[in-house]
């Protein structure tokens, strides 16, 4: 059948075009723009910002032109191609599009799961350390503005937890997601809308999973599908210039919504260039970490079972900063880790940026002693500057039931010269060794390349 060329088609693809390459610029300039306080323009600031834009691109093509409700998979993101959101080098994100008039189902498959219910394992491959599903009506950052915090758009709709998971003996598990339970269901359930007397029902259109690792060596994701009930078997319609052309645009939108969003979020909100008028609770400080607590505005959401506590490291040469975490209650994960001022995550694979509690040293009287410097000082326990000057800390602690007040974690910090590490901490600290230390980064190595395998 002989095929003829249809001019309002080229037309609206050349207008959506011309849209996305504008709002790639737009979003160019932004890396700039004082009003949102982007980083000091440095050299590694700048590389690093072109760096992080491509990224969040990368992300949006692959969610606006490949990903549906209709026929749903599981999308990684962020990751190392695209950081963001000082996201947590420990895990594996996961996101799929989901809306609340469907019903879906998760089907999934888990190595030795034993430590999901408190117990220990010898096995050789295990399980993620903690696993979190988590339904929610919208993305953070794509309006572009920071009124979205308020606006009541950002809802958890429903969650579910590993510790909370049921799970057959050979690892094999479902979980089903629908706006209320459907008849007859006993299993794994997430809710995808959420209803309250007297208000507008909100329903979710994401799901992000959180599969966190805490032995880098013995831990593999899980193995998971995502369907759409009733779709199984089905085909997406044949593509239309009408649909590439809004998702052109949207891609160009959400592209600028993005960088805006995120540097007025850390530039206003955390505020770690200190231009705020005045220094407001949550501001973050110099060589300080603040004290733990629940995801919300200040922490820009997050993981609804974590307690956060942000600061910034600013070292000189020959400084070091030693944090010391205390435990009152016993949590299931414990990660403190360093990032850049775009909100991503230093070079974990290849250095030494984060530690959490399975790789840890633990102190004799219980403590956490972390040591952030420029340069290897020998001692467990060290995060990597990576030559960065300054940044961002970020201690994550996972408790499946918030800890009662006065038996949440605590963090004090301290600066002191690099030559009085040693002195600082206490006697029994272990030294470590330089082909130690090169073991350390090879198992980091071999464990990303696994996370993060393209085949």
């Amino acid at each position: 059948m002989a095929e003829t060329p249809d001019p309002n088609a080229a037309d609206l693809l050349e207008d959506a075009w011309s849209e996305l390459i504008a709002g790639l610029n737009d979003a160019r300039t932004m890396l700039g723009d004082p009003d949102i306080q982007p980083p000091v323009a440095t050299d590694r600031n700048l590389a690093e910002g072109h760096r992080y834009l491509l990224g969040q691109l990368y992300r949006l093509i692959e969610t606006e032109l490949q990903q549906t409700s209709e026929f749903p998979y599981f999308q990684r993101h962020p990751w190392t191609i695209c950081k963001y959101t000082i996201e947590n080098p420990d895990n594996l994100y996961l996101y799929a599009p989901i809306d609340s008039h469907g019903t879906f189902r998760i089907e999934g498959r888990a190595y030795d799961h034993a430590h999901w219910q408190g117990a220990r394992s010898s096995s050789e491959r295990l399980a993620p350390l903690y696993v979190i599903f988590e339904a929610h009506s919208v993305a953070p950052g794509d309006s572009g503005t920071l009124d979205e915090l308020w606006d009541g758009s950002r809802v958890l709709t429903g969650m579910l937890a590993s510790t909370d998971m049921n799970v057959e003996p050979d690892g094999s598990f479902e979980i089903m997601l629908a706006p209320k339970l459907p008849d007859g269901y006993a299993g794994n359930f997430i809710s995808t809308l959420r209803e309250e007397q007297g208000k507008p029902s909100i329903g979710a259109t994401k799901l992000y999973v959180r599969e966190i690792f805490g032995d880098w060596d013995r831990e593999h994701s899980l193995d998971m599908q995502i369907t759409r009930v009733g779709n199984e078997g089905k085909h997406p319609s044949p593509r239309t210039a009408e649909q590439t052309s809004a998702q052109l645009r949207d891609i160009g939108n959400k592209l600028k919504g993005n960088i805006r969003f995120w540097n007025a979020f850390y530039g206003f909100l955390l505020d770690p260039f200190e231009k705020a008028p005045q220094r407001g609770p949550f501001h973050l400080r110099r060589n300080e970490i603040l004290q733990p607590r629940q995801a919300g505005l200040s922490t820009g959401g997050g993981q609804a079972t974590n307690l956060f506590g942000g600061g910034l490291f600013d070292l000189a040469p020959d400084e070091a900063l030693i944090a010391e975490v205390n435990l009152v209650e016993e949590p299931v994960y414990v990660g403190m880790h360093l990032s850049d001022y775009w909100g991503q995550s230093l070079d974990y694979a290849n250095r030494l940026t984060s530690i959490n509690q399975e790789q840890a040293h633990r102190d004799e009287d219980g403590r956490l002693r972390y040591v952030i410097a420029h340069r290897d000082p020998g001692v467990p326990n060290w995060l990597d500057t990576t030559e960065l000057a300054s940044g961002y800390i970020t201690l994550r602690t996972t408790f499946p039931q918030s800890p009662p007040a006065g038996r949440q974690p605590t963090v004090s910090c301290k600066v002191v010269p690099f030559g009085e590490i040693a002195r600082e901490l206490p006697d029994t600290t272990p030294s470590v060794t330089e082909p130690e230390r090169r073991a350390q980064i090879a198992a980091r190595q071999r464990h990303v390349t696994r996370r993060y395998r393209q085949y």
